[in-house]
């Protein structure tokens, strides 16, 4: 089965990587997880947090991103997951 985040770009990734993490991450361990770098990360988060899918959190310098559980679109996207990494 092709894996869900080779079907959708970066930014899909970034919303994968916030679910399998546990729904935050500080901007470095999450840019590392994506295998790309803290600017490219954020360039992507951008439109994340302007949709309102994603949260900042500042502790100081450190930045915490976080799913925004609220939203149908994360639950959505949580069940679309859990679907596709079934052995149907």
């Amino acid at each position: 089965m092709i894996p869900l985040e080779e079907l959708a770009g970066r930014k899909f990734k970034i919303l994968k990587t916030l679910i399998d993490e546990g729904g935050e991450l500080n901007i470095s361990a999450l840019a590392k997880r994506v295998g790309s770098n803290n600017r490219a990360v954020n360039a992507m988060l951008r439109p994340l947090m302007d949709a309102g899918l994603v949260t900042e959190k500042r502790y100081g310098r450190i930045r915490i991103i976080g799913l925004n559980e609220d939203d149908p679109r994360i639950r959505a996207l949580r069940a679309l997951i859990e679907i596709w990494g079934r052995n149907v």
